[in-house]
C-alpha cells in the first residue's frame, strides 16, 4: 500500500532547505507532496522490492497528479520513525536525509508530542525543483503556473 497526500503545514528541515518563508511556503506547499503510508506486507520476500516500488510510483505521481489536480509537483516528503524503522528503501531510492524533526504528530485540534523524533526526506523531480519551489510562483507577473516541469 502507498499513499500520497498533502505535504505537512510546518517543517523546520524542509522550509530551511528550500529557504522558505512563511509566505512562500503558504503560496507553494501545494506543490509538495507527502508520503503517508508506505507498506508491504512482512510475508513479501522480494529483493529491493520497496526502493523498486517507490522509484516506479515516483515516476509516474508528477503525471497522474497533474491530471487530477491541474498543477505539478516539485518535492516529495516522507517521514520515518527512527524508532522502529532506518529509512533504507528511501535512500536506496535516491531521497535524501535533511534532519531531524521534532517529532509532533497532529491530531484532530491539538499536536502531541511523539516518543522518537522523525527523520525527513525528499525527492526532486527535477534538478531544479529546489529552485523553483522557492520561486514565488503565485506572486504578481508570475503568469500562469506551468503544468510540466523542463
Amino acid at each position: 500500500m502507498l499513499d500520497w497526500g498533502a505535504a505537512v503545514l510546518h517543517c523546520g528541515p524542509r522550509d530551511r532547505y528550500i529557504g522558505w518563508d512563511r509566505v512562500t511556503r503558504e503560496r507553494n506547499l501545494t506543490r509538495v507532496v507527502g508520503n503517508r503510508r508506505f507498506l508491504i506486507l512482512p510475508w513479501v520476500r522480494v529483493p529491493h522490492l520497496a526502493s523498486r516500488i517507490l522509484g516506479a510510483n515516483l515516476r509516474r505521481l508528477n503525471c497522474d497528479w497533474q491530471l487530477a489536480y491541474a498543477h505539478s509537483l516539485l518535492l516529495a516528503e516522507t517521514f520515518v520513525d527512527t524508532g522502529r524503522f532506518r529509512g533504507t528503501c528511501y535512500r536506496a531510492a535516491n531521497w535524501r536525509y535533511l534532519g531531524q524533526t521534532l517529532g509532533f504528530a497532529r491530531h484532530t485540534t491539538d499536536a502531541r508530542r511523539r516518543s522518537t523524533c522523525t527523520r525527513w526526506l525528499d525527492t526532486p523531480w527535477s534538478s531544479c525543483g529546489r529552485q523553483r519551489v522557492h520561486e514565488p510562483l503565485y506572486g504578481e507577473g508570475a503568469g500562469e503556473l506551468p503544468l510540466a516541469l523542463p
